[in-house]
């Protein structure tokens, strides 16, 4: 699945994305257009962890 990709490549309103919460196995700070290629980073983390290694991450925090 790509959605996440085709819709961060097509956006051009200016964005700020926060996804730095503990809960995320790859926290990432930006802000679009300029910052597309580091927020891709997200589907690269949604395509390559399975469900099992996100479980046990998530198992592992004390707090959310």
């Amino acid at each position: 699945m790509q959605e996440l990709k085709y819709f961060i490549e097509q956006l051009e309103t200016n964005t700020k994305v926060f996804a730095n919460h503990v809960s995320m196995a790859t926290p990432v700070l930006g802000k679009i257009p300029g910052d597309k290629t580091k927020i891709l980073v997200l589907q690269d983390t949604i395509d390559d962890f399975d469900e099992d290694e996100l479980r046990l991450y998530r198992e592992q925090l004390r707090e959310l």
